[in-house]
């Protein structure tokens, strides 16, 4: 392979594998924390998040560094299966959610969204109605 070619397919491994590694990390990590380490989910946001920009940096220098891209493409999926093992393990069996699960979930926002219309419709016709009066 040419150098240039290599060089090229560095560039393209680093700005792409880079943002789905920090993409990945994000997504993997939140729950981990939120579960393991007992972080409210704002925290656990904000602090992997913060962490995801080290990790595109690192995914950006060791395209360059590493000998050769099969060992660097080798190590991105290392990395990104480890981050996929991290996020089952984060996610407990029952926040899965299936079709009926989702169904019963659509359900409830439904009928908890028709109350605080109803809701809000009442205390406007309380409001108007004490206006006229």
């Amino acid at each position: 392979m040419t150098h240039s070619k290599q060089l090229w397919l560095r560039c393209i491994t680093a700005t792409v594998g880079g943002y789905a590694i920090s993409t990945g990390f994000s997504i993997a990590l939140v729950p981990a924390l939120t579960v393991w380490l007992n972080y409210t989910l704002s925290t656990s946001v904000l602090i992997t998040t913060m962490l995801s920009y080290l990790c595109y940096f690192i995914v950006i220098i060791l395209s360059f560094c590493l000998p050769t891209l099969l060992s660097l493409w080798r190590n991105l999926f290392i990395f990104c299966a480890l981050l996929l093992a991290c996020y089952q393990m984060a996610i407990p069996n029952n926040l899965h959610v299936n079709s009926k699960t989702e169904s019963v979930l659509s359900m409830m926002s439904n009928q908890t969204i028709s109350n605080n219309i109803t809701t809000i419709n009442s205390h406007t016709l309380n409001l108007t109605y004490s206006n006229n009066s």
